[in-house]
């Protein structure tokens, strides 16, 4: 809830992708505050719109609160992709609004409730992202591609990670150039893994995807908190700081619990997080004593810096023991921009556990990973693979819609673990008159031989996604 994050990208009749411009749209800070305080009214309600928008409006004040905070959203959104625009103009990479065929929406999530947590708590799955994608179409007059993670949801997937396909499209490039096999890692609040590779023995392909637990989410809220700052600029605080075991031990243990009880960070992949699961202790904030005493603020910091990248680490053990490991890892988001998680990961990778504390539970399989990788590992921005980290997130809905429109599975079993490959999404254009589209875009859906604009679940609320409380 930092800021939109937008990449205008080229794509070409092979599948093949170059980025053009990017650009970040500030959140407002009053925006990001109400959608903090909405994801807290739908957790406490267990995700039913009706009682958290009751409680959103009386919190905020007005009965159309809830409404409001959605336009002012898309306001957001919509003001970022104009810039976007008016940028591309200036720079003349395009001449025209009109040459732009597809926007891919994300939406702001606000609530996640995925299969695996769900059959623990007897109730149907399902997924909140706040954005209505027709509305948006309208006010920036350009097709729009949304809803990306519903279908998955609704066939039996996490709905998470979606990242994992659009890695594989990136490794056709990467393999051409002998980089393969390879892991992308995206940092942000969340850690997320995409590993493309294949069976030791077979020499099968396999893509998997899975959230790995929280990184930059601890922190992030001890600047916030302590810092007076967004985050640990250059990793300035925690580089003051040393490791502390127990406190490693104490967030490892019970810093990432699911809502039905469970140790985030052990769940076996496919899975997928919710921000909310996260628990910040008092030890990390320095409330409560960490071997007799509380800790001084470099300590935690470092510490929660350490975890994020212990917790990418930690991941790579849970990988299937025929899958060749990925001997190349691109890493992309902002987290990685901190150096001194980028140092421990790298650590980690290969072996130096007398600078990187690991828990003795842990140990073995950390060293089966880091014996197969040290010495051989590259562990480098996923730029220097070709790909542009600060853009990945965005470029991700880039490719979904293009997906979209083609007709191509953007979730799998190996990463969603959905029932059958899935296509992802709907479509929605200007004025709801397809014939606004850009011909090459009508094109492509004629092509395609079908219309994704059409869904078999219907809207219930079209402030939000299909696959809300009660889609079923």
């Amino acid at each position: 809830m930092d800021a939109v994050d937008l990449v205008l990208t080229r794509f070409a009749a092979d599948g093949s992708m170059q980025d053009l411009l990017t650009h970040s749209e500030a959140f407002p800070q009053a925006l990001a505050q109400q959608i903090r305080e909405l994801r807290s009214a739908l957790d406490d309600s267990n995700g039913s719109i009706g009682l958290a928008e009751t409680a959103f409006n009386k919190s905020v004040g007005g009965t159309h609160a809830l409404s409001q905070l959605h336009d002012n959203y898309l306001e957001c959104v919509s003001e970022g992709v104009e810039a976007l625009l008016r940028k591309a103009q200036s720079l003349n990479i395009v001449n025209s609004k009109g040459e732009i065929d597809i926007v891919g929406f994300h939406g702001q999530t606000c609530g996640h409730c995925p299969p695996s947590i769900a059959r623990k708590k007897s109730t149907t799955p399902y997924t909140i992202q706040l954005g209505d994608g027709q509305k948006l179409a309208d006010r920036i007059g350009i097709t729009v591609a949304y809803d990306f993670r519903s279908d998955d949801i609704m066939a039996g997937g996490e709905g998470a990670p979606l990242a994992p396909v659009h890695h594989q499209h990136l490794t056709e490039d990467t393999k051409k150039r002998g980089y393969f096999p390879i892991a992308f890692v995206n940092g942000g609040n969340t850690a997320n893994l995409s590993v493309i590779s294949c069976e030791s023995n077979s020499g099968a392909s396999r893509v998997m995807g899975w959230d790995a637990g929280p990184f930059n989410h601890f922190p992030d809220m001890l600047a916030r908190q302590e810092g007076n700052a967004t985050h640990d600029k250059n990793g300035a605080i925690g580089a003051q700081g040393k490791v502390n075991t127990a406190l490693l031990r104490l967030l490892f243990d019970g810093a990432a619990i699911t809502s039905d009880g469970r140790n985030f960070f052990t769940l076996p992949p496919p899975k997928s997080s919710d921000p909310q699961w996260y628990r910040f202790p008092p030890e990390l904030a320095g409330q409560a004593p960490v071997g007799g005493e509380p800790l001084g603020l470099p300590d935690r910091m470092r510490t929660a810096e350490y975890l994020a990248a212990y917790a990418v680490m930690f991941s790579l053990t849970l990988l299937p023991d025929q899958l060749v490991l990925p001997k190349h890892f691109g890493l992309c988001g902002g987290g990685w921009e901190n150096p001194v998680i980028a140092e421990h990961f790298r650590g980690l990778l290969h072996g130096r556990f007398d600078l990187n504390p690991v828990l003795p539970e842990h140990q073995a399989a950390f060293r089966r990973v880091s014996d197969v990788l040290k010495g051989s590992v590259q562990c480098r921005p996923s730029l220097d693979y070709g790909f542009d980290g600060g853009a990945m997130e965005a470029r991700i809905f880039a490719d979904a819609a293009v997906c979209l429109v083609k007709g191509i599975p953007f979730t799998l079993p190996s990463t969603t673990g959905v029932q059958a490959p899935c296509v992802c999404g709907v479509l929605r254009y200007p004025d709801g008159d397809m014939h606004r589209a850009s011909a090459a875009l009508q094109q492509v859906i004629a092509a395609s031989r079908r219309d994704p604009s059409q869904s078999s679940h219907r809207f219930i609320d079209t402030r939000f996604n299909r696959a809300i409380p009660g889609w079923r």
